[in-house]
């Protein structure tokens, strides 16, 4: 598997700040692969993106701790950062290699554990960047497909980036919004 390192990671084009954020104008954002040392401002970023869910209170705070990131996680994952030109964290995705059985049979597949987007940044690009970054990864890595597990509020995210609905096999056990994305010429008909 191809590993992220900070000098090889993914780079993108600055993009200027939002409209909506004119405290800070001529920000711009970039991605790279997260470090270790980046792990208290990602599980920080995660917990605001997670405190907008829609959800009570006491279910967030009770999973919060499944969606943190460690440091054994950067061995085994490849995580994308979105800062801006001073370091603020906009946005972190993750990426993982999956088991056959997650979505196709024999077609490469890889996982997208998140995108997390800082709230006061929704709806300005830092998204659409790392899902980017984390196809064309995916990509070079030699991954035919992409499935997530979204959130109701991110359906409309995934779906308008070609991301199609995985009919849940058991749907008393299975994860309703599963979604998936062909990387390849494969036709899973």
């Amino acid at each position: 598997m191809m590993k992220l390192d900070s000098n090889d990671a993914p780079k993108t084009a600055a993009m200027p700040a939002a409209s909506t954020d004119p405290a800070k104008p001529g920000t711009t954002i970039t991605l790279r692969g997260a470090r270790a040392s980046d792990l208290h401002a990602i599980n920080n970023l995660i917990a605001s993106a997670i405190a907008t869910w829609q959800l009570a209170d006491r279910v967030k705070r009770i999973s919060l701790p499944l969606y943190r990131y460690h440091d054994d996680d950067l061995r085994d994952m490849q995580l994308v950062v979105a800062h801006s030109g001073d370091d603020e964290f906009l946005g972190v995705a993750a990426l993982e290699r999956a088991y056959a059985t997650d979505i196709f049979d024999g077609l490469e597949t890889s996982v997208l554990h998140g995108i997390y987007v800082a709230p006061l940044r929704h709806r300005n690009g830092v998204g659409s960047r790392l899902l980017e970054a984390i196809e064309n990864m995916a990509r070079a890595q030699g991954t035919e497909a992409l499935l997530v597990k979204a959130r109701p509020e991110a359906i409309s995210f995934f779906n308008a980036r070609g991301f199609e609905k995985l009919t849940p096999g058991d749907r008393n056990r299975d994860y309703p919004y599963q979604f998936y994305k062909i990387l390849s010429n494969f036709d899973p008909a």
